[in-house]
């Protein structure tokens, strides 16, 4: 019955001229140095589009319980009831690396950077704060895909160095009229 009703509600808005959100998929991968944040911080995952900063995702990682056969969980620091996504396994150090993959409501198309903050708990500005973590600049990979490697950022504090080590991917499956509209 729910289906039936689901048909025809998508139905009607098609006729309309409506059309049915499209999301965006994001995908992430993290390498060993990606860890919980510290005591009263949070992480939060923004792109970039058209010069400002949208932001999709506030998250913390927690011990996956041993049943779930993943090492963490990544979990909506608005409602830690919701696991967001999972760390899939460990490096020979015991270290966690894996992935993470949500659906966005937002159609990313035209995204340019994608970057995850250090946010402190209880700050109510939607505006990402100066403490980024993780940055990629947004390249097509491919037909609807957008990829990058995530690095920490450059600090300008910093003269010459090492070069700044990969810390995970992002991969950003846009919505595809063909394949998602209606």
């Amino acid at each position: 019955m729910v289906v039936r009703c689901l048909t025809v509600v998508c139905a009607l808005l098609a006729l309309s001229g409506c059309r049915a959100p499209r999301p965006t998929t994001v995908a992430l991968t993290f390498k060993p140095a990606f860890e919980a944040p510290p005591a009263g911080r949070h992480y939060a995952l923004f792109v970039s589009v058209n010069g400002g900063a949208v932001g999709l995702l506030e998250f913390t990682l927690r011990p996956a319980p041993a049943s779930a056969g993943t090492y963490l969980e990544v979990v909506d620091h608005r409602n830690r009831a919701v696991v967001v996504g999972t760390v899939d396994g460990v490096d020979a150090f015991g270290r966690p690396v894996g992935g993470v993959e949500l659906r966005v409501a937002d159609d990313l198309t035209g995204a340019e950077e994608l970057f995850i903050t250090r946010e402190v708990d209880g700050d109510t500005d939607p505006a990402p704060s100066l403490d980024v973590v993780m940055v990629g600049t947004l390249t097509s990979t491919g037909a609807d895909v957008l990829g990058t490697v995530l690095l920490p950022p450059i600090r300008s504090d910093v003269v010459g160095g090492s070069p700044r080590k990969p810390l995970g991917t992002a991969a950003l499956v846009l919505p595809n009229a063909e394949l998602n509209g209606l």
